[in-house]
């Protein structure tokens, strides 16, 4: 299921917009650990980490991908380094546990 916004909806409405559309099913995902559900969750850190700017949401961005990082574990490095650079900064990358 593709969703378009236009862009006079900003990025606020977009993200948080993701939210309503979770299912059911990717939660129960999230529940067990299942790795690529968690995987998906550092992914959506990405978006969080643009709405750093509201009061409400610094820092959980950086919060939620460490949290997601411990549960998933190692052995993930080739999926999990592009949302720790975006979210943590390269400068950070290799220090996220």
């Amino acid at each position: 299921m593709l969703y378009y916004f236009p862009k006079r909806f900003g990025k606020l409405p977009c993200i948080m917009a993701w939210f309503s559309w979770v299912t059911d099913e990717y939660l129960r995902m999230l529940e067990k650990k299942i790795p690529e559900a968690l995987l998906v969750g550092l992914y959506v850190c990405v978006a969080i980490k643009w709405l750093d700017g509201l009061w409400s949401m610094k820092g959980k961005a950086q919060n939620l991908l460490r949290t997601i990082l411990d549960v998933l574990g190692v052995g993930y490095e080739r999926w999990t380094r592009w949302p720790i650079e975006k979210v943590l900064g390269s400068h950070e990358f290799g220090s996220e546990k």
